[in-house]
């Protein structure tokens, strides 16, 4: 019989879950948990990696779990779960259920209505605190899977200093914050929340999405905040200015990138510049904060952003996992453009920042 997750915690009894997978699905599952009171012995993983603590518990490996004789429910929170599936075979562990991505998204929606003040779910704008944001509930399946992940990283650290949801990180960390009238690159907007909250804080917003379907979800601010202060820019950032291949069409939206997944099964070109052209071309004054999660595309980034790193001294906050050496590599390669810069590396963000920068950036660069 397939069962269903809720069929799965019924039976419970008094065994303790175990989550197979310390990522994003299985955050939001161990969330779940918590909130319908279902104990959680700890997470499981193929292989220990820099993690060995999520939400105060173990982040064991399954050899370490199959040593230490637990008798838990194994609950599979990954993406692509097959494979997991045919390990635990090998392993003789029958006993492990897959959370199906209606599943996910159902706990998701839960999850969301109680963090939301979604009224009956139509309106196309919600606040949170004193800020307004697209409401996730108005739009479809797509855009409020990909709203959540950014919501539990980037609005509830920053609004309500919860990392209760953590799943990659928050974009703001020590001295690495929007402040009111910053100039402020958003690489890699996809659904645009950390455009609405740096929106919200006074900031001038350049929005950049290459990705065609992306980009629709992201016009969804222009009707709502203007063309003022939020510019959307369909171009993607590299170190050279023309096209450059583009995979879409997966199962997940935000994927979609130069790299070549299994699940992203079309292939486009698009229309790429560098940071150092686009601020030239428009004729702007000051880049005083990057924010880039661009699916590996971030080492090319910064090679065509020499000259704003040097003159300008934005603050960087950057994702650091989608190649296994990105934390050294863009490290390096940050502080080789510009040596004044200060990196620290946290959950799976880089920070940068230069202590006795002016507002503004440095004149004389």
């Amino acid at each position: 019989m397939d069962h269903t997750i809720d069929q799965v915690l019924k039976d419970l009894g008094k065994r303790e879950i175990y989550i197979y997978g310390a990522g994003c699905w299985g955050n939001l599952f161990y969330q779940y948990c918590k909130k319908k009171g279902i104990p959680v012995g700890g997470y499981i993983v193929t292989a220990i990696g820099r993690q060995n603590i999520s939400n105060g518990l173990a982040v064991v490996s399954l050899d370490d779990y199959i040593k230490a004789e637990k008798n838990g429910q194994i609950v599979i929170c990954m993406m692509y779960s097959q494979e997991v599936e045919e390990l635990l075979k090998k392993k003789q562990i029958q006993d492990a259920h897959s959370l199906k991505v209606e599943e996910l998204l159902s706990i998701s929606k839960e999850l969301g209505r109680e963090l939301l003040p979604v009224g009956n779910g139509t309106s196309r704008t919600l606040k949170l605190k004193d800020k307004k944001f697209i409401n996730p509930f108005s739009v479809d399946d797509d855009y409020y899977w990909e709203y959540f992940m950014e919501l539990i990283d980037v609005v509830l650290p920053s609004e309500f200093g919860t990392m209760d949801y953590i799943n990659e990180g928050p974009y703001e960390f020590e001295s690495v914050q929007l402040e009111p009238g910053d100039t402020v690159f958003d690489l890699g907007a996809c659904m645009g929340v950390f455009s609405q909250l740096a929106w919200n804080k006074g900031c001038n917003v350049y929005a950049f999405e290459p990705s065609p379907r992306n980009f629709q979800y992201l016009s969804l601010m222009e009707p709502e905040y203007g063309t003022e202060r939020m510019h959307l820019v369909q171009t993607g950032l590299a170190d050279y200015t023309g096209t450059h291949e583009f995979f879409t069409g997966g199962a997940t939206v935000g994927y979609d990138g130069f790299r070549q997944h299994a699940d992203l099964k079309e292939k486009i070109d698009i229309t790429v510049t560098t940071i150092d052209e686009f601020v030239q071309k428009n004729q702007i004054s000051k880049v005083d904060f990057i924010k880039s999660n661009i699916e590996g595309a971030e080492r090319m980034m910064l090679l065509g952003a020499k000259n704003t790193l040097i003159n300008y001294e934005p603050k960087i906050s950057m994702r650091t996992n989608h190649y296994p050496d990105d934390c050294e590599v863009l490290e390096h390669l940050i502080t080789s453009i510009n040596s004044n810069y200060i990196v620290k590396h946290s959950w799976k963000n880089l920070y940068a920042w230069v202590p006795d920068r002016k507002q503004g950036g440095r004149q004389d660069g």
